[in-house]
């Protein structure tokens, strides 16, 4: 009898790529600007006169240009959604002195800092906020103590020419824009101004966005490894060969059994 070999199948697994799925790219953040603002240039004009004995010092990144001053868009710290709403964070301190001597305890009568200053935008709202410290006296002459300490007080107002919407290398542009001062602002200046318009206090403000963002790469997945199935022991192939060749020499056995009983004289030869 010719041996019977057994053959393993082998599964192949086939790794499947991942399809990617389309995500929207993200916005692109701002890149730069500068916003302008005087916050009232009557005010600088009032500090730098001989008489108040004042000094302007512009720290920070930001610089006293003429009767305004220009503070640098700080774009990594600015947050401006899809619509153009948000916070432009800007790099800069401003820090006002004036009256010496005539202050509490022979301070300054006017010693006034606006830091941490940011445009807050809805739509073509806009609205600058700094954090505030004020000290001083209440007016020149005046012995009534003043303090000052407030966190992204609201202080001016003003509109933007348009909505800063998100576009890839897009610079807005708002020039010489009216600006109003607020309650808080007013205060902070000692009450010499009345909140609303200010004749002298326009704002401009520039910001540009960079380069839209690259969407990630998408990855295939990792294709499973490919195993073979194990390979049956030869013994117990061998076993189960042995076997099926005795039950098929039995059923021969019996039906030649079954033969010569039922045909007397006929002798059928042996198989094995």
């Amino acid at each position: 009898m010719k041996p019977i070999s057994v053959l393993t199948a082998t599964t192949l697994v086939a790794g499947a790529l991942a399809v990617p799925t389309a995500t929207a790219a993200q916005i692109p953040a701002l890149a730069s600007g500068e916003l302008n603002w005087p916050i009232k240039e009557s005010f600088i004009s009032y500090v730098q006169k001989p008489f108040a004995k004042g000094k302007i010092e512009a720290t920070d990144g930001a610089v006293l240009a003429g009767k305004t001053f220009k503070l640098p868009v700080n774009a990594s710290a600015s947050k401006v959604d899809a619509k153009g709403n948000g916070t432009i964070d800007t790099n800069g301190s401003l820090h006002f002195q004036a009256h010496p001597g005539l202050g509490p305890n022979g301070s300054f009568g006017l010693d006034m800092t606006f830091s941490d200053i940011k445009v807050v935008v809805s739509g073509t709202d806009a609205t600058i906020t700094a954090d505030l410290k004020t000290t001083g006296a209440k007016g020149p002459g005046s012995k009534e103590a003043i303090e000052t300490d407030l966190d992204d007080a609201e202080i001016s107002t003003f509109k933007l020419s348009e909505a800063i919407v998100p576009a890839a290398e897009k610079t807005y542009t708002t020039t010489d824009a009216q600006t109003s001062i607020t309650k808080v602002g007013s205060d902070a200046m000692l009450g010499f101004y009345e909140p609303g318009p200010l004749e002298d206090g326009n704002t401009d403000l520039t910001v540009t966005y960079g380069k839209a963002a690259a969407e990630p790469e998408v990855k295939p997945e990792p294709k499973p490894e490919s195993k073979p199935d194990p390979k049956p022991d030869a013994g117990s192939s061998a076993g189960a060969i042995g076997g099926i060749v005795a039950a098929i020499v039995a059923i021969l056995a019996a039906v030649g059994a079954a033969f010569s009983g039922a045909i007397p004289g006929l002798k059928l030869p042996k198989l094995f």
